[in-house]
């Protein structure tokens, strides 16, 4: 039991049934619904899992995916657009047309790295599993030049 807030959080967490929200177990419940619902979770995990291990040829295309997604866009587009959107108004002359060609590059050069990126990872991961299935017909073709 907790003290102020804590015992807030523990009041709201305790509640077995949220509006909208499927009932879960506790994890001291045994009852044949609750292990068949246990039981159907694991194996949605595991087939989710599984299914990524097999279309994902190696972990290097997981990393170079999420680099090409994510790094892109957050060291050029996302801090351009938020200097542009923020401090664009106190900018005057020169100086401020100056800033908005450098954050309209750096978006534009954003979105490039990252259409490049996903384009190379796909082409990428297409190749990998022709090479792993031996089949040469697959999307892999429209990507390589």
């Amino acid at each position: 039991a907790g003290v102020g807030i804590e015992r807030g959080l523990e009041r709201r967490s305790s509640r077995r049934h949220i509006k909208g929200l499927p009932k879960v177990a506790p994890p001291n419940v045994w009852t044949v619904r609750a292990v068949l619902w246990w039981m159907f979770w694991s194996a949605l995990e595991l087939l989710t899992a599984g299914t990524i291990a097999i279309v994902m040829p190696s972990f290097d295309n997981v990393v170079a995916l999420a680099a090409a997604l994510i790094s892109s866009q957050a060291n050029y587009t996302w801090p351009a657009g938020f200097d542009l959107y923020v401090f664009d108004e106190p900018r005057a002359g020169h100086r401020r047309r100056w800033w908005r060609v450098c954050d309209i590059f750096l978006i534009i050069f954003g979105a490039f790295l990252l259409v490049g990126g996903l384009v190379s990872n796909i082409a990428d991961m297409a190749g990998k599993l022709d090479d792993r299935t031996g089949n040469n017909s697959s999307i892999a073709r429209l990507f390589i030049l």
